[in-house]
């Protein structure tokens, strides 16, 4: 009785639904103001009635746990009953057009794992509710129906928007357009793209455009059109999504072999997070008054490079970092006691009530958060910036720790290379000779390192990282690990490894030659054995130059034209 009583509700519901769709075709169909008010009130009346049982389902969809609230959800089958049937059915969209929400679903809590159990393909506990808006719509559309949103472009090469890519790429594609650091929104920063995709199987060739702040003045109709070039459908699977024009897309599918740097015996990590800066980071001057106060302190001041300090091949830095660390537990390191050091204590209590409140903080208020890697700072190392638009790569074996703002690249099988007495603990500050202003000065003790840094500080590595890291305002690339890490090298070419490797040794020895002797000019030197400034930048030019044409044969890029396009970029 009760399954009939179900039926019978529900044929008296689809009845309704029936009356609800023509009342509202009557009334956009237009007639006397007296008509269309009677018609008003009739279609409330109805959707009250078509809304108030929610646990009969009128389209032959699975009711599901009542997981999430509907409550103030559109109901497009009242609002839009022109997408209904003369049953009542559901038919579909002939278009849709959107401005999802943008949140990480990560923020969502509970609302996460609801999602994550509805069966929607683009899921990742990474990603954002966007992804899923995009499947949702498509899944609203009719037979060969359209859909366009405007949204955030980061998921066009992220790993967490692999679901998303590959989703799209079932649909039939028709435009994408990224709009890089340009900003359309005036009361949010939001990196956009904007699609235009079908519900159908075509697979046809797909008009693709790619602007920045740099090109992109405002006449978007013009602008586009000229910026927008037909791809191959395959360019855009579920890989990276990389829209170039057509001489770079030759260089960039011929970089793609190798080994890709997460796979190689090296580890990437961040720079140390103090919690407040302030406090922690110091000057030259600061740190001798410091050491002046107390000789102790020495051990616990830390040459830094911070992001925005790095320069391309060597870096030299008048900035220092206090680090009173938290030890490493699983190297039996306990945390640095502060009350050891009384100069940098003192130094500390000026900022303890910023410090106390500080959520990166260690054991105590002084002590810095724990850091795993602690001990990877102190070894012979490859630093950059995470977000730049020149694209610095600089070498470091002074020990110097990085903020936040950057990241290093050590061997994982290089601890011999610690200074000695350093194996177990935090390196003290490398010390400093005149050794550093002459050639040779170096040792050949990092091998892959150097090799490394020449190969990333090429003209064809900053094309890589343009097409291939996030744009953001200015022009400037997030060259985070995520992205950074899955960067190729062939490392079967040992012997022009090795010759990149000693190009990088010649040119940060040229480098240290210049800083301890510059601007002296030709002039100056005449009649002496001493080089003149003009004389090494000249040198290190060359020596950039043979880098760069070493790599180029490293990727077996010969093409003159391919080359001249990467030199232009």
């Amino acid at each position: 009785m009760q399954k009939e009583d179900k039926a019978d509700k529900k044929n008296g519901l689809a009845a309704k639904l029936k009356e609800y769709r023509k009342n509202v075709q009557d009334y956009k169909a237009g007639g006397t103001s007296y008509n269309k008010q009677k018609l008003r009130l009739n279609i409330a009346g109805l959707k009250s009635q078509l809304k108030e049982p929610p646990s009969i389902d009128l389209f032959g969809n699975v009711v599901k746990n009542n997981d999430i609230d509907f409550s103030n959800s559109l109901e497009w089958m009242f609002e839009f009953p022109e997408i209904l049937d003369d049953e009542g059915r559901f038919t579909g969209f002939d278009a849709i057009i959107g401005n999802p929400p943008y949140v990480q679903l990560q923020s969502m809590g509970e609302m996460s794992d609801v999602y994550s159990k509805r069966d929607y393909s683009c899921y990742n506990k990474s990603a954002d509710l966007y992804c899923l808006f995009v499947e949702r719509a498509y899944s609203l559309l009719k037979k060969n129906g359209y859909f366009s949103f405007i949204m955030p472009n980061k998921w066009m090469l992220v790993d967490y928007g692999k679901e998303l890519r590959e989703f799209m790429s079932q649909t039939s594609l028709k435009k994408i357009l990224n709009f890089g650091d340009v900003q359309f929104f005036a009361d949010a920063t939001i990196y956009v793209c904007i699609f235009v995709s079908q519900k159908s199987g075509d697979k046809m060739p797909v008009l693709a455009c790619s602007l920045n702040s740099k090109n992109y003045h405002g006449e978007f109709e013009k602008e586009v059109l000229a910026a927008t070039f037909e791809f191959p459908a395959e360019n855009f699977g579920a890989s990276e999504w990389s829209i170039r024009n057509k001489l770079h897309d030759s260089v960039l599918q011929k970089m793609n072999v190798g080994t890709a740097l997460k796979d190689m015996p090296i580890s990437i990590n961040y720079g140390i997070k103090t919690g407040f800066n302030d406090a922690f980071f110091i000057d030259g001057k600061t740190r001798e008054k410091l050491i002046a106060e107390d000789p102790n302190s020495e051990d616990l001041i830390k040459p830094l490079l911070r992001g925005r300090d790095i320069n391309v091949w060597v870096t030299e830095s008048d900035q220092y970092l206090i680090n009173p660390h938290n030890g490493i537990k699983e190297r039996n390191i306990a945390p640095i006691n502060i009350d050891e050091y009384p100069a940098i204590k003192k130094h500390l209590d000026q900022f303890i009530d910023k410090l106390v409140k500080r959520g990166d903080k260690g054991d105590t208020p002084y002590n810095l958060r724990n850091c795993a890697y602690l001990e990877e700072f102190a070894k012979p190392k490859i630093m950059y910036p995470n977000m730049t638009s020149v694209f610095p790569f600089t070498y470091d074996e002074t020990g110097s720790f990085g903020n936040d703002k950057s990241f290093i690249i050590t061997e994982k099988d290089n601890s011999q290379n610690l200074p000695k007495g350093t194996e177990n603990v935090i390196a003290s500050e490398a010390k400093q000779s005149n050794a550093e202003c002459h050639p040779g000065a170096e040792g050949d003790r990092a091998h892959l390192l150097k090799a490394l840094l020449a190969i990333f500080n090429s003209n064809l590595v900053k094309l890589w990282i343009w097409y291939n890291c996030p744009e953001l305002m200015g022009g400037t690339r997030e060259i985070r690990k995520v992205y950074f890490e899955n960067f190729r090298i062939p490392l079967n070419n040992t012997e022009l490894l090795h010759q990149l490797a000693t190009l990088a040794d010649q040119i940060i020895a040229a480098k240290k030659q210049a800083s301890c002797h510059p601007e002296r000019s030709a002039s100056e030197v005449e009649g002496s054995s001493e080089v003149s400034d003009e004389a090494i930048q000249r040198n290190i030019a060359t020596l950039e130059t043979q880098v760069n044409t070493l790599v180029y044969q490293l990727y077996g890029i010969t093409d003159a034209e391919e080359i001249d396009a990467v030199e232009k970029r």
